[in-house]
């Protein structure tokens, strides 16, 4: 108990169950949650797509590479930070309803190191600066630790901290970028080909 709020202590506390908003008094089961938390995800997904292409987005991609240069064009950092902050905090809110639903209640354990490492790990496989990246290493690496969990041979922890140790040496920028980066590289000498096949043909 803090104050006059019952929390449970280590059994933590059970959540209310969400109704529908057009009918108060039909509540969705924790299987119906999924679909729910599907939809919230793609839409963030297309908010947070939309946001990046706005001014400011545009502002906040240039305040993370030079928080100084951009605060010497005259854009006040704090208040960018502050506000992306806000945003990525709602997200988030909106993410723990849907886990404190699916799941039934919420204890301790949910706020424990394991689960805060999880999200760093996510978003270093997947790459900062992407979107579909760490959605992408959220879903595969929940399957890799869901399989793992089958056998007795191999520790989670000790797998997931490999591969984070993998891609913060090796794979710096994580999945996304250096797929992207790749491909990149590859469609160049081929459009490169073609423009001398071309300037060749003029000539």
């Amino acid at each position: 108990k803090i104050g006059n709020a019952l929390i449970g202590g280590f059994n933590g506390v059970t959540s209310p169950p969400l109704n529908l908003p057009w009918n108060t008094s039909s509540f969705l089961f924790p299987e119906h949650v999924f679909y729910v938390a599907m939809a919230a995800l793609i839409l963030s997904y297309v908010f947070c797509g939309w946001l990046v292409n706005t001014r400011f987005g545009r502002v906040c991609a240039a305040i993370r590479e030079n928080e100084l240069r951009s605060e010497l064009l005259g854009y006040d950092s704090r208040l960018y930070k502050l506000g992306i902050f806000t945003i990525a905090a709602g997200i988030a809110a909106i993410g723990g309803v849907l886990f404190c639903n699916g799941v039934g209640r919420i204890t301790p354990d949910v706020f424990n190191l394991y689960n805060a490492a999880l999200t760093i790990i996510w978003v270093i496989v997947g790459g900062r600066g992407t979107l579909i990246g760490p959605i992408a290493a959220t879903f595969g690496l929940f399957y890799l630790t869901s399989a793992l969990g089958g056998q007795s041979v191999l520790n989670n922890n000790l797998v997931l901290g490999i591969i984070l140790i993998f891609f913060v040496l090796l794979v710096p920028k994580g999945v996304a970028p250096t797929v992207t980066d790749w491909f990149t590289k590859r469609r160049k000498p081929a459009h490169n080909s073609r423009r001398r096949r071309r300037q060749g043909r003029s000539t």
